[in-house]
């Protein structure tokens, strides 16, 4: 039998949990002079959850993941309109402004697409000796330095064009960073240009819904927003002035992190990566039964950034990657988009346990366009691994948790999907949807060899694809009789010369609509009432 929690223990949900976490560990203590939690209770509980979420987040996580370089001129501007002798008013603007904005966008990436975010689970590359380049040694380690990532990283910095208020979207301008208007002066500009000025801190504020929740809460009162207008602004300040220092440009000597950033973190399109890489790796191998990763359409464009028996630094949270899965093989890392109905874009098989130096080095030896946001049930360890030896790589990408692990960590709303806009509409636990599949052929993929074992998880994610791309294609569910081979070859024909290319099989029909009232005499009796059923009267 299972043991109860005795009576009168309080709730152990993860909301429960949360909140006791950052009100009786951070604010114990009553005596305790230091203890803010009077303060904070003063607040009510409608403001201090969103101000308590804030200043933990910039606290315990680093700032740079969820604000980059392209952010500081708005973080200047939002400061300075703390800081105005009207700041309470503007700020009220600033809100009616994002409000009435458009859905925020990440900014259009080198080849001017958007790459969507990608959802990724479980573990190491398995490398075979000599197939691919050696990575970087772990020690001698400097400070990191700023390194473009593709084309859009030299636009990512500049502020966005004075557009519309109601367009969020980060415009790129190619000339200096655009200041605010200096208060005072016989030759001040006239008024209607502020509202063009800060489209900048509209898009800031519309894409970070920490922040923005932030803001409203301070805001909320004119007493509250006196209280804190002044010390928000400082933090702001300190944040950019963080996030500069952390991208400064600083030297390396060959086999280091910054020598890494400078030969594949530099200015290059996705086919002049490709070249520097063959140039320099001639021999290394794009057979997945040779290198254990399997990524149809993009082929090898960086060296690993991790050796396979480095330890990287994790920070707060862990994982115990050791006292799980114990099977015959340690398994496999798979990457996959975050779709409503996701599709494999590939998977690594692992020679040891799975842990965020997997995640790294898939994302950078295949992909030459990095995503924006990268889901990740451990996204916490794979921030503090970037950022001790590849903070480049922070310059774009935003580390995220899913949903379904959320709750089981100790960092902050920063790792948060829904700190995000753009978040909003990922299907965050999509790397779970695709592994469960996988996880039914475990037993066969124990029996097999190396080369049924590639087979086998090919054909599954091949199959699977196209299941999905199908799914997509409809607005409601399709019912298990749809033929998907059918669809697969009215989309591509046979290439055996069959000449074999079918129509579309035809769409099901929609399902019923729901009536606007439920009339229960006509519905008649359920489905699982008896011969002696009587319904109650009301």
């Amino acid at each position: 039998m299972r043991a109860r929690a005795p009576r009168g223990r309080a709730a152990r949900g993860p909301a429960a949990t949360a909140r006791r976490h950052h009100m009786d560990r951070t604010t114990s203590e009553p005596v305790d002079p230091r203890c803010l939690r009077p303060n904070i209770k003063e607040l009510g509980d409608t403001v201090y959850r969103d101000i308590l979420s804030f200043a933990i987040a910039v606290t315990i996580d680093p700032v740079v993941n969820c604000f980059k370089p392209r952010h500081c001129a708005a973080l200047s501007q939002l400061a300075d309109v703390l800081r105005a002798a009207d700041g309470c008013s503007q700020l009220q603007q600033l809100k009616r402004r994002v409000a009435l904005a458009a859905d925020a966008q990440p900014p259009p990436d080198a080849a001017g697409a958007q790459p969507p975010p990608l959802a990724a689970d479980a573990p190491m590359p398995h490398m075979a000796a000599g197939a691919q380049p050696p990575p970087l040694e772990p020690h001698g380690l400097p400070p990191p330095i700023a390194a473009d990532v593709d084309l859009l990283l030299d636009e990512a910095d500049a502020p966005p064009l004075a557009a519309a208020a109601e367009t969020p979207v980060v415009q790129v301008a190619g000339d200096g960073q655009q200041q605010p208007v200096a208060g005072g002066g016989a030759h001040e500009p006239p008024l209607q240009a502020a509202p063009a000025d800060l489209t900048c801190v509209v898009t800031l504020l519309k894409e970070s819904r920490l922040l923005f929740s932030f803001l409203v809460a301070i805001s909320g009162t004119p007493a509250t927003f006196s209280m804190l207008a002044a010390p928000a602004a400082d933090v702001l300040l300190s944040v950019r002035a963080t996030i500069e220092d952390f991208f400064k440009p600083r030297e390396g000597t060959d086999g280091t992190a910054a020598m890494y950033q400078q030969l594949w973190g530099e200015q290059l399109t996705p086919p002049e990566l490709r070249a520097r890489f063959v140039a320099k790796y001639p021999h290394a191998s794009d057979d997945a039964a040779v290198t254990g990763s399997w990524f149809p359409g993009l082929l090898a464009c960086r060296p690993a950034a991790f050796a396979p028996a480095e330890e990287a630094k994790l920070g707060t949270c862990a994982k115990n990657y050791e006292e799980a899965h114990k099977f015959f093989s340690p398994g496999t890392f798979t990457i996959c988009c975050a779709c409503a109905h996701p599709k494999m874009l590939g998977f690594v098989v692992m020679d040891k346990r799975e842990g965020p130096p997997a995640l790294l080095n898939a994302l950078l030896s295949h992909f030459a366009l990095l995503p924006h946001f990268v889901v990740y049930d451990f996204a916490c360890g794979a921030l503090r691994s970037a950022i001790g030896k590849l903070p480049f790589l922070l310059r774009l990408v935003v580390f995220v948790a899913d949903l379904f692990h959320i709750v089981n960590h100790l960092c902050s709303d920063a790792l948060h999907p829904r700190s995000y806009e753009p978040m909003d509409k990922a299907n965050t636990v999509a790397h779970e949807q695709r592994n469960a599949p996988i996880n039914l052929l475990r037993r066969t993929l124990r029996a097999v060899g190396q080369d049924e074992y590639m087979d086998v998880l090919k054909t599954e994610n091949v199959i699977y694809n196209v299941m999905a791309h199908a799914k997509s294609t409809c607005p409601y569910p399709l019912p298990e009789s749809y033929n998907y081979r059918q669809y697969y070859f009215s989309r591509t024909p046979c290439l055996c010369g069959c000449d074999y290319h079918p129509d579309a099989p035809p769409r099901p029909h929609p399902p019923p609509a729901v009536p606007d009232h439920f009339d229960a005499d006509e519905a008649g009796p359920p489905a699982w009432a008896g011969p002696d059923y009587v319904p109650l009267e009301v």
